[in-house]
């Protein structure tokens, strides 16, 4: 179990990074915009509800000399 939620990537160099978590309503429940930034699982002030939320990622890395842009569409769950 985890306290909180962010993205964890230590081979990569970020240039650029943008994330939201949205409820399966599609409504957004945390922005991040930095390696640092981290969801504590709640939204307004509750725990969010449990079950299946939508995380996207916008981010661009470097490899080797050029930065490459990528966007991912995953899944995380929240249980209580």
């Amino acid at each position: 179990m985890n306290d909180d939620f962010g993205v964890r990537a230590p081979d990569c160099e970020f240039t650029e990074l943008n994330y939201f978590i949205a409820n399966r309503l599609g409504v957004i429940v945390f922005i991040g915009k930095d390696i640092n930034d981290r969801w504590d699982g709640y939204y307004k002030g509750e725990p969010a509800l449990p079950g299946v939320y939508n995380l996207v990622l916008d981010y661009r890395i470097m490899t080797g000399k050029y930065k490459t842009k990528e966007f991912r569409n995953e899944r995380i769950t929240i249980l209580r």
